[in-house]
């Protein structure tokens, strides 16, 4: 089973092809057609435009066999607006893990002022750590349905849908601790 790891930066997976600036996301990508299981790209598409994202997710397609899965894992800039405005709805403080998350980016960011509920997400996703693009589920969704994905689903952080070797995957949480991680991060999958 031949799985790919892009985007990786310095988490590396065991048992996988781990490749990160040498793989250029935003240019056709060094493998041959149909000779891939599994494609993983975490806390990365956001970092190239999103016309650049769709080119990927036509080279994703192209790369991936049949039924190989695509795992993609991103700040979705509508959903974190979402669950920072549901925390702070339920009372007038956030939960911990609205509040850690908020601690978490204003230190990251340099942010001194407060913030309005929700505008932090926004501004984390859209301008933070070197961020292009804001890709949100029903454009990611779309994005893979257009480049001919068959199934498109939203999995669960450290579940997959469609493959076992994707399940506990994730490692973006070894930089942010694991609470702000999911928070932070959707999942969306697809079916080659």
């Amino acid at each position: 089973m031949r799985k790919i790891h892009l985007g990786c930066g310095p988490q590396k997976i065991e048992g996988w092809e781990n490749y990160d600036k040498e793989v250029d996301l935003t240019k056709p990508l060094p493998f041959e057609n149909q000779s891939v299981d599994l494609v993983y790209l975490e806390h990365a598409i956001e970092h190239i435009p999103v016309g650049s994202g769709l080119l990927f997710f036509f080279e994703a397609k192209r790369i991936l066999k049949r039924n190989g899965v695509l795992r993609i894992a991103y700040p979705d800039a509508c959903e974190i607006k979402k669950k920072i405005r549901r925390a702070r709805s339920y009372s007038r403080s956030y939960d911990s893990e609205a509040e850690e998350y908020i601690k978490l980016m204003k230190e990251m960011f340099q942010i001194n002022r407060e913030l309005e509920h929700g505008d932090l997400g926004l501004v984390f996703t859209i301008i933070g750590n070197g961020h292009q693009a804001a890709y949100t589920k029903v454009l990611m969704t779309e994005m893979m349905r257009s480049s001919g994905f068959r199934k498109v689903k939203q999995a669960k952080y450290f579940e997959s849908n469609f493959s076992e070797e994707l399940n506990g995957i994730e490692q973006h949480w070894k930089a942010v601790g694991r609470k702000c991680a999911e928070f932070e991060t959707t999942i969306i999958e697809a079916v080659a």
